[in-house]
């Protein structure tokens, strides 16, 4: 039995598939400390969807003082009081790189992330508080379950870098208990689909310091469909197609390649203008 799909119904699920997600991070405000002195990329002001608030956080080792990992992707940026942050207080060498990870229900489509570190103590390394990290790598778990580095990203200022930054905003308080309001960003090479993110972090103290997040979000979109795409196998018809378009260009939309020009698409420009919209695609 044949089945027809509406033209606005694909529409709808092509943007939401294939719509691009950028996502950048904005420099501290009214900062003249050395370390927070970075430009930043040209969509600033378009930090894309933040989806971490859907996941599930988790990590190898957290403070058993009553810190959460939940509190790393609440939506909420921490405080002074340690029971807003994330934190790894308590253990030792042994633990680190300490693993934070994220866990969604299904795979999302990752375009890139960025993390606020929370500490208390301003000394790097103490042997007895939570300060800013030594160093941070970016994982993603496979379809197949395995681990893999993310590396070739572009960070906050545009620079190639196989890490997330460790900065932070040291103006105010030197930028300990809930001051530091510096986001580290990566942007990846190429959206990355997974379901499950992680942060290995290594701190730069020793005994039982432990390093800290403030907030960490993730930027992408949860795919409307997984499987294989039949669509090649449906014949094509449009209520109306470009007549200057070469003979067939309806089939262009299922054809499995981009369009790399205004011939290689089906679309309904008309000289007069005279078209009836909306428009219906049909798939049967």
């Amino acid at each position: 039995m044949k089945k027809r799909i509406l033209a606005g119904l694909l529409s709808a699920a092509m943007v939401v598939t294939l719509l691009p997600v950028s996502a950048v991070i904005a420099a501290p405000e009214d900062s003249n400390d050395s370390q927070s002195q970075v430009s930043v990329l040209a969509d600033a002001e378009n930090p894309g969807v933040n989806i971490a608030t859907r996941a599930t956080a988790d990590a190898s080792y957290t403070n058993v003082w009553s810190i959460t990992p939940a509190s790393m992707n609440d939506g909420e940026l921490a405080t002074s009081d340690p029971y807003t942050s994330w934190n790894s207080w308590g253990t030792n060498d042994e633990a680190y790189p300490v693993t934070t990870s994220l866990t969604w229900d299904a795979p999302q489509v990752i375009s890139g992330m960025r993390v606020m570190w929370w500490a208390d103590n301003a000394e790097l390394t103490s042997n007895a508080n939570v300060t800013f990290p030594k160093s941070c790598e970016v994982y993603y778990v496979d379809a197949e379950g395995n681990e893999q580095k993310i590396t070739g990203m572009t960070n906050e200022s545009g620079q190639a870098t196989d890490q997330v930054g460790v900065v932070y905003d040291s103006s105010s308080n030197n930028g300990i208990n809930g001051n530091n309001h510096y986001w580290n960003y990566v942007q990846f090479a190429e959206p990355i689909t997974t379901s499950e993110l992680r942060l290995k972090i290594q701190r730069s103290g020793s005994g039982t310091n432990g390093v800290g997040i403030s907030e960490w979000e993730v930027f992408g979109y949860t795919p409307v469909a997984t499987g294989e795409n039949i669509a090649s196998a449906a014949e094509v018809t449009a209520s109306y197609t470009n007549t200057t378009l070469p003979e067939g260009a309806v089939s262009a939309m299922t054809d499995g390649q981009l369009a790399e020009g205004s011939n290689t698409t089906w679309n309904t420009w008309a000289q007069d203008g005279n078209v009836e919209y909306p428009v219906t695609v049909d798939l049967d």
